[in-house]
């Protein structure tokens, strides 16, 4: 699990992580990692993130935005999407 901290949205890495292992319980994952990663943008910290791994495939949730959203905001997935040097599967969240 990740958690991307930018300057907009920052949570204290203490914190963050307390509530990524929380959903770990809840959920009773197995064989799972949580990383905090700070950047400028959700795109970059997963960009970094995704670079910093061996992994084949990266799963990201997604969320349902409106027309109006999307095109007053650019899409960080479809960015992450076309530049990952590792298949992308995006899920609605």
């Amino acid at each position: 699990l990740l958690r991307v901290n930018t300057p907009d949205n920052y949570t204290v890495t203490t914190s963050a992580t307390q509530t990524l292992q929380t959903l770990i319980d809840q959920y009773q994952l197995e064989n799972v990692t949580h990383t905090v990663v700070s950047a400028n943008t959700e795109y970059e910290g997963l960009m970094h993130y995704g670079h910093s791994l061996e992994q084949t495939i990266l799963a990201l949730s997604t969320h349902k935005r409106s027309f109006l959203q999307r095109l007053l905001r650019p899409n960080e997935e479809e960015k992450l999407i076309v530049s990952s040097a590792h298949p992308v599967w995006t899920f609605g969240g």
